[in-house]
């Protein structure tokens, strides 16, 4: 049993890496820094697993415009992952 669990999970592992592309590699960091954002900000946590959700898009979309501008896209997604609860915090408090 433990034999065939193993074997599922290294196989799982390799088919993970081959379709992870460079703006994808960072995902969990993205995740993170905005679930830590969150905690701090006091939003709770099930509300900072919305929002690490929410960095996670963020920090792909901005390692895409930062890989055609040239800025480092781990740096660039990860910062701006950890941004993403302030920036959707402003945004509702002013459009609401």
């Amino acid at each position: 049993m433990f034999c065939m669990l193993s074997h599922a999970v290294d196989v799982t592992h390799v088919h993970v890496e081959d379709q992870a592309s460079p703006s994808v590699a960072h995902t969990g960091r993205n995740f993170f820094a905005a679930f830590a954002a969150g905690m701090v900000r006091g939003d709770g946590f099930f509300h900072s697993l919305l929002e690490g959700g929410e960095g996670i898009l963020t920090g792909k979309v901005t390692a895409a415009l930062a890989e055609r501008v040239g800025v480092d896209t781990s740096t660039a997604s990860t910062m701006a992952a950890a941004a993403t609860p302030y920036i959707a915090a402003f945004l509702k408090e002013k459009l609401a």
